[in-house]
């Protein structure tokens, strides 16, 4: 009879975990798809180097 009830518990939580994985999952690939849209060219300058930077729009910081 217990492994009866353990068998029935088991089943119940991984079914409710599998509920609860997918939409998650589906968040976490729409928010990364996100990102790299977003993401903008970064670009790596040795220390010291003379640079100009010219704005094309407004910016707050």
């Amino acid at each position: 009879m217990q492994l009866h009830i353990k068998l029935v518990l088991t089943s119940l939580v991984e079914g409710g975990i599998n509920t609860v994985l997918l939409p998650i999952s589906q968040r976490n690939q729409q928010a990364i798809s996100q990102i790299k849209m977003q993401r903008t060219n970064i670009w790596f300058l040795h220390a010291g180097k003379d640079i100009e930077i010219y704005v094309n729009q407004a910016m707050q910081f």
